[in-house]
């Protein structure tokens, strides 16, 4: 084999810096138009799962307050730092913060008595939100005490 065919095949082999800087680029253009989408999902699961977590504890306080005969209480000092829920001195679950969101109208206390309906009327609503985005779902809490999750604005 000749030198000459060495160093072609030499040469050949890797990417100029040129070539390489075409592809950063590429790729950096990309992710730009592809970040606001992505924003916009991670606020869709953010709110998703704060509800969904939100529903559960309600749906958790309700069964406990029927299977146990007796009041349960979701003590919240701001729904955004988390909530507890209590029967008598018994703490059934604590709930860590949601940062980034937004939950209103914050209620002091949701209380349900030992027939799992709540204590302090029925008609509840709150609306669960994120910051800086439309991504929004609501939690309606019925005559019966049951809790519904709804996508959108609270009617």
């Amino acid at each position: 084999m000749n030198t000459n065919a060495i160093v072609r095949k030499a040469r050949s082999a890797g990417f100029t810096l040129i070539e390489l800087m075409f592809v950063v680029v590429l790729v950096a253009i990309l992710g730009a138009l592809a970040l606001p989408a992505f924003q916009e999902m991670i606020a869709a699961q953010r709110v998703r799962a704060a509800s969904s977590a939100l529903y559960d504890s309600l749906t958790l306080a309700r069964s406990e307050a029927i299977k146990r005969n007796t009041a349960v209480t979701m003590t919240v000092t701001n729904l955004r730092n988390g909530w507890t829920i209590v029967a008598g001195t018994t703490t059934l679950r604590s709930q860590e913060s949601f940062g980034n969101l937004n939950f209103s109208p914050v209620a002091p206390t949701i209380a349900y008595n030992r027939y799992g309906r709540l204590s302090s009327g029925s008609g509840q609503k709150i609306q669960v939100t994120a910051n800086g985005s439309s991504k929004t779902r609501c939690i309606t809490i019925d005559a019966t005490g049951r809790p519904n999750v709804t996508q959108g604005v609270c009617p």
